[in-house]
């Protein structure tokens, strides 16, 4: 590879040349140097897009797209720095899940924390996170722990358990990023027996709905022709921005989970929701609350919120009239959260 720099070194453009490189190289350089390199060039040559381009394989593709949104929302920073600050006390340790840029366990190392170990299983983010927290000066009191956090252990990667849990592991349908089986492995194996959890709570709250895109449907026709087939590959649940969809009904609380429990690893239940509007149906519109230990609450449904709503289609198109109740179905398991007819009476 010596040989390769150094004939990339007499190139034209010495720095695109490295870049290629590096892109080249990839599987052969352990994560950390790999970002720390591909950073150092970008850094080197800001204006220059065409590194950036090169270099995009390497790190931007590498990691989901939310957590610029996930930064960038308000409500969500505002909420989670209130909890902290009313929750971490000075000589508490701080476990968290999830730790994105590092913002939440900066705002807890800030809050007072003795200390704060936080796992991201991203190798490339968790290099970000070390990069932010040092720049900001606690890497004295923050610790990066790459891996999954179900790998963690007592006397390995953290010293002792911890005083309080803080995560963010919601995707838009509540369960797709597993925080209920991560939360519970944590509450087994890392906290104590009177841990606090930021958040503590968190609900699918919900509407019957039509989203503003089509719906095909067994019978659906476009133009005069039958182009049901082509349902038969659409997502099982939509996603749109908030207030995108048309509601037929109040919003209700669809599933309430209380993190602080042990819940089986799949369940379901029944419940109804009333049409509020005459109109057809072709799902549920859903998003989430997130309750905190100080009281306060987040709700989703937020034009700056990062969450998007969830649209769960029933697979069929169901007419109903102002004062009508129809009977639906709800089932989780790690990682899912599904709502539906109940039976096949309607449709």
């Amino acid at each position: 590879m010596a040989a390769e720099a150094t004939e990339a070194l007499d190139g034209e453009d010495p720095l695109a040349a490295l870049a290629s490189l590096l892109v080249s190289r990839a599987k052969e350089i352990p994560v950390p140097k790999l970002a720390a390199s591909a950073i150092a060039l970008r850094r080197a040559a800001r204006t220059d897009r065409r590194i950036w381009s090169i270099t995009d394989a390497l790190l931007y593709t590498q990691v989901p797209n939310y957590h610029w949104q996930m930064v960038a929302d308000q409500p969500r920073n505002d909420a989670y720095a209130t909890a902290i600050q009313a929750i971490v006390e000075p000589g508490m340790i701080v476990l968290e899940i999830g730790a994105g840029s590092g913002l939440l366990a900066m705002l807890a190392a800030r809050a007072g924390a003795d200390h704060v170990y936080t796992v991201e299983a991203n190798p490339l983010m968790a290099q970000v996170a070390r990069d932010c927290i040092e720049r900001n000066g606690f890497s004295d009191r923050v610790t990066v722990i790459t891996g999954h956090s179900t790998s963690v252990r007592i006397g390995h990667e953290i010293p002792q358990r911890a005083d309080v849990l803080v995560h963010e592991i919601f995707s838009s349908d509540m369960l797709g990023e597993y925080v209920l089986p991560s939360v519970a492995h944590a509450k087994a194996e890392l906290l104590k027996p009177d841990a606090v959890l930021v958040p503590n709570e968190i609900a699918a709250i919900g509407a019957l709905a039509r989203p503003p895109r089509i719906q095909l449907t067994d019978d659906m026709t476009v133009e005069g022709f039958d182009l049901s087939p082509l349902g038969a590959i659409d997502a099982a649940i939509q996603k749109y921005g908030p207030g995108r969809c048309k509601r037929l009904s109040d919003p209700s609380v669809l599933l309430e989970i209380d993190l602080n429990r042990y819940y089986p690893e799949r369940d379901q239940g029944r419940f109804g929701l009333t049409a509020t509007v005459d109109g057809v149906v072709t799902g549920i519109e859903q998003w989430m609350r997130i309750a905190f230990p100080d009281g306060s609450t987040l709700l989703t449904d937020d034009a700056r919120s990062h969450w998007q709503a969830c649209f769960h289609p029933f697979g069929a198109a169901v007419e109903v009239a102002n004062g009508e109740a129809v009977e639906l179905i709800a089932e989780f398991a790690p990682g899912r959260l599904t709502f539906g007819l109940a039976g096949s009476a309607r449709g």
